[in-house]
């Protein structure tokens, strides 16, 4: 649902959705295997704002998100049991302004994953030269998550490479990346430009 709020001008959005028994992965079962009672939810405000400082003709159109996956039963800690945490939250900033009669689009975003600690961050300014022809450039770049990669193996511990110490039970497991969220990517900033042609 959505609430338009008078005073301040947000715009509050909801949306969620209920799973019963949904397919999961646990650790602490013999096969890996196992259900959840799953609720996914998101929270999102979003507002025309004038900056005047930055543009005293235009408004920006800010936009923040918070998202969860909430499992209901979850089993474990942070490095065994579920691979994921009870709740994953993340919560995200957008925004986008308009220069020069709107051909000139600044986009600016900010990603946050809770559980993961990791970050994205990206930037881009368009230009549309015309009705047909525009120029696009920006860069996004991912940080974080770096110290979530040990999960312990279950019952098949003894077939995957040991933890950095011997006296570590966790392991870098097939979970790793998954576990590392957002910040298993980490290693692919992106630096983009484009020329494109509309008909």
């Amino acid at each position: 649902f959505d609430y338009f709020e008078p005073w301040s001008g947000v715009v509050f959005r909801v949306e969620s959705s209920w799973t019963v028994d949904e397919l999961v992965n646990n650790t602490m079962a013999t096969d890996w295997t196992d259900t959840s009672t799953v609720m996914r939810w998101s929270i999102g405000l979003d507002r025309p704002t004038w900056i005047k400082w930055l543009n005293k003709d235009r408004t920006f159109f800010l936009s923040m998100q918070i998202f969860d996956t909430w499992y209901w039963d979850h089993e474990g800690d942070k490095h065994e049991g579920y691979f994921t945490d009870e709740h994953n939250f993340i919560t995200t900033f957008f925004y986008i302004a308009n220069y020069l009669r709107d051909t000139l689009k600044p986009v600016g975003f900010v990603v946050w994953e809770e559980a993961s600690n990791s970050w994205v961050a990206g930037q881009s300014v368009e230009w549309l030269i015309d009705n047909h022809w525009s120029i696009k450039g920006g860069f996004n770049i991912i940080w974080g998550g770096t110290n979530n990669f040990r999960h312990d193996a279950g019952p098949f511990r003894s077939f995957v490479v040991p933890g950095v110490s011997g006296n570590d039970p966790y392991n870098h497991s097939v979970f790793g990346a998954a576990h590392e969220g957002i910040g298993a990517l980490r290693d692919n900033d992106e630096l983009f430009f484009q020329l494109k042609y509309q008909f």
